[in-house]
């Protein structure tokens, strides 16, 4: 990218700037007939006209370097969230637990294919639903879905290992493994 494109509102406050000038000066001169000479009134001879052109064309200067300095910060951020953005795709794709993304109204907003296996659904019927669709009873059973409420409220994180035995025949076990973290500050 060329200097003058990365630089480009702040050019463009130095043009307006110019063209601020030579407006100002050529009202001075067609409008309020104070000079005869464009180029007399352009460079005029009194101060107070000069100050306040300088304080105008200063002020259009900053706007623009103020405005440029946020649009280049703005792209970097951008850039730095879909880098994340991606970090986590791939985090969470190459796991082999599996991840739920929750919203702060326990909505599905993400999920590794291990959960997707898990639950027998694609990631389109998934997203975007709420738990209670999913597991309407989860409610009701209390101190689990207590447990999201309070990681959401207060921010501190909540963790629990179970292992369980197959009743039937005693042979399998499953080792259940669940951390709440509310991952967005506020």
């Amino acid at each position: 990218m060329t200097k003058i494109s990365k630089y480009k509102i702040f050019w463009l406050g130095i043009i307006l700037s110019i063209f601020y000038w030579l407006t100002e000066a050529l009202i001075h001169v067609y409008l309020f007939k104070t000079n005869e000479n464009i180029f007399k009134e352009i460079i005029s001879e009194d101060i107070n006209e000069l100050v306040m052109r300088i304080v105008v064309i200063s002020l259009i200067l900053l706007l623009g370097v103020i405005s440029q300095y946020l649009i280049i910060n703005q792209k970097k951020l951008v850039q730095k969230i879909k880098v994340s953005e991606e970090k986590l795709k791939k985090f969470m794709e190459s796991a082999t637990d599996g991840f739920i993304l929750f919203d702060a109204k326990l909505n599905y907003i993400d999920a590794n294919k291990v959960i997707l296996q898990i639950v027998g659904m694609n990631k389109e019927e998934l997203i975007g639903k709420n738990i209670l669709e999913l597991a309407p009873d989860f409610k009701e059973i209390g101190m689990l879905y207590n447990k999201f409420i309070e990681v959401l409220k207060t921010g501190k994180s909540f963790s629990t290992e179970d292992i369980t035995s197959n009743i039937i025949n005693g042979s399998s076990k499953s080792y259940f493994s669940l951390n709440l973290k509310n991952l967005v500050k506020g």
